[in-house]
Parts: structure tokens; C-alpha cells; sequence
């Protein structure tokens, strides 16, 4: 293998920092771009220059990430960032900040009307229990058949069996159970609507 001989010119052209050899190649234009700057590349792909990094630019992300993003109803305070872990445990219950949860509470205890607040928020919460229940009993009612075995699994382990006329007893039982459930549905709307 031939080694290229170094003479004494080429050694002094590179210590001196000149460039005793040719080079071909493309070098891009370096685009400094200042924050807030907005392009689009040849792709037609749409950036932002942010601080210290490059952003691509999506409307229909951005409209999305704006309407799932948790503002307090009270203060309009953004949850996600400048929440506390109290907010992040008052929000999705009361759509408000801790801050703001216990300013309300206070009103409401001042004027006298905390009282029914409570009972509205009870009765609220008895609503939706029930109407899940109604729920699991209604599907309950379709998919079982009159002519199959039913089996339960108990949290010790023990299946119970039911077959036949017990099934037939089991939809009874069922049944009965959703008029209970919609009736206690219907008591509770109205009571609500008293209270509103």
C-alpha cells in the first residue's frame, strides 16, 4: 500500500492553516431563525422555532390538545400546570381548583344554602349508582336465557350453580330488582328537580 509522502511545504501549509488539499461538497445555507419564527420546508411540513428547538406546526393537534386541557371554572387556571395534587383530586369531580372549590364552599355556607348543595350532591351520586345498577340488570336480562346454567363465583372460590327453575327464579329476582332500581331513579330525579 503506497503512502503518501508528506514534504516539508505540505507540512507547513497545514500547520499554518491552509488547506494543501481540494474538497468537494455541498454545504446547506445555516438559516439562524429566531424564536416565534414560522416555515415551511420543502415537504411542505409547517415549523415553529421555539426556544432552543423546533416545533412542528399541526392545527387539529393543537385545537385538541385545547379542548382536553383542564381549565378551573372559577379561575380559569390551567390544571396541568400550575395545579397542586389537590386540584388534580378536586377537578374531575367539582371542574374547579381546590382554591376555588373551598372559596364556593364558603359562599355557600354563608348564605345558608350549603345544606342543600350537600343534599343535591348526594342524591346526584345516589342517581348515577342506581342508574348503573339499572344498567347491569337490564344486560343482565337480555343475555340470560331461560333454558341455561348460570354460575357465580364467589370471592372464597365457591361456584354456585343455578340451573333451570332457579334460573327462572334468578330473572325473576332481576326483574323485580329493575323496578325497585327505576323507581328509586324517579324518586330521586324528582326530589332533584325540587331542589333546583
Amino acid at each position: 500500500m503506497a503512502r503518501r509522502k508528506w514534504n516539508y511545504e505540505t507540512i507547513g501549509q497545514v500547520l499554518t492553516d491552509e488547506n494543501p488539499f481540494t474538497q468537494v461538497g455541498y454545504t446547506p445555507k445555516n438559516i439562524q431563525r429566531k424564536i416565534g419564527d414560522v416555515w415551511t420546508d420543502v415537504k411542505g411540513i409547517t415549523w415553529e422555532q421555539r426556544k432552543g428547538y423546533r416545533s412542528r406546526v399541526n392545527k387539529q393537534v393543537d385545537c385538541i390538545r385545547e379542548l382536553i386541557k383542564q381549565k378551573c371554572s372559577g379561575c380559569k387556571k390551567d390544571i396541568n400546570l400550575f395545579g397542586t395534587r389537590y386540584d388534580e383530586k378536586f377537578f374531575p369531580k367539582t371542574g374547579m381548583c381546590y382554591d376555588c372549590n373551598i372559596d364556593n364552599h364558603t359562599k355557600l355556607m354563608v348564605s345558608g344554602k350549603f345544606k342543600e348543595y350537600e343534599q343535591k350532591v348526594i342524591w346526584s351520586n345516589q342517581r348515577s349508582y342506581l342508574r348503573d345498577v339499572k344498567q347491569h340488570l337490564e344486560e343482565s336480562i337480555l343475555l340470560l336465557p331461560t333454558d341455561t346454567k348460570v354460575e357465580q363465583i364467589a370471592s372464597n372460590g365457591v361456584i354456585t350453580t343455578w340451573e333451570g327453575a332457579q334460573t327462572k327464579l334468578f330473572l325473576e329476582s332481576a326483574r323485580a330488582d329493575l323496578e325497585k332500581v327505576t323507581k328509586g331513579i324517579e324518586e330521586l330525579d324528582a326530589a332533584l328537580e325540587k331542589l333546583n
